[in-house]
């Protein structure tokens, strides 16, 4: 069983840097976060860089989807001035660069695969590769999650050594249970707000984690604490975890 702590930075620490950025990821070291999510994407030629959507116009100066643009293009964008002008020049990590940072900081990944349609299976394979190269040996593993069940198939068939989970937001039941199962999802990651007591009572059952996101309120932080779930995404982590060890263990 991988052991996640009880808050987990929301692309990096969403609320106080630019999301998926480098300054982001120290900044929430700096608030005393030992583990990080971000989500990676491939460029149009195939480097996993880290970035949410998937067009670039909502965190950078360009526009048009990751998927139609070259590392190079992306390299000259700015992906801090939308957030503060003073990070103006930030800009889009790759995720051998994210890697190096985490490391640095002694913090873990949570890393979630994004993709286009079509390319989930693929994406996620490319990415196990990588990690193939990025991660050091010995370190504590990271945890890979996503949307998609065939991301998570892709990058199992790279990487079987390492822990992944099935993030859901609205899924039957009996789909994000098969899927859980037939992937061995460490994890399963819903919505703060559509969680429900059987949910968490079902994956609970099968020894698996249940993690939330995206929780900024220390009472409901708490609250869902109480109710079993074990770890919480923030975009203010600092704020959580000045609560979290007064949950329920």
């Amino acid at each position: 069983m991988i052991d996640l702590p009880r808050v987990i930075g929301h692309r990096g620490a969403a609320a106080y840097a630019p999301e998926n950025t480098l300054a982001g990821l120290v900044l929430a070291a700096e608030r005393g976060v030992t583990w990080v999510e971000f989500d990676v994407r491939l460029t149009r030629d195939g480097v996993p860089v880290l970035m949410h959507d998937d067009d670039l116009g909502r965190t950078t100066n360009g526009s048009g989807p990751v998927a139609n643009t070259s590392l190079k293009e992306i390299k000259r964008l700015d992906a801090g001035s939308w957030f503060d002008e003073r990070f103006a020049g930030e800009e889009v990590p790759t995720l051998a660069e994210a890697l190096d940072v985490i490391h640095d900081c002694g913090m873990t990944p949570n890393i979630e695969i994004k993709a286009n349609p079509g390319e989930h299976w693929h994406t996620g394979r490319v990415i196990g590769a990588a990690l193939d190269q990025l991660w050091p040996p010995g370190r504590p593993h990271p945890l890979v999650s996503s949307f998609k069940i065939r991301s998570l198939a892709g990058f199992k068939q790279a990487r079987p050594d390492l822990p992944i989970a099935l993030v859901i937001w609205d899924r039957p039941h009996y789909q994000w249970a098969l899927g859980a199962r037939w992937l061995d999802c460490v994890s399963v990651h819903f919505s703060a707000e559509r969680i429900t007591d059987r949910q968490i009572e079902k994956v609970k059952r099968t020894g698996r984690r249940v993690v939330c996101y995206t929780v900024n309120s220390a009472s409901q932080a708490l609250e869902l604490y109480a109710r079993g779930v074990d770890a919480v995404f923030s975009d203010t982590p600092d704020s959580i975890l000045a609560v979290a060890n007064a949950g329920p263990e």
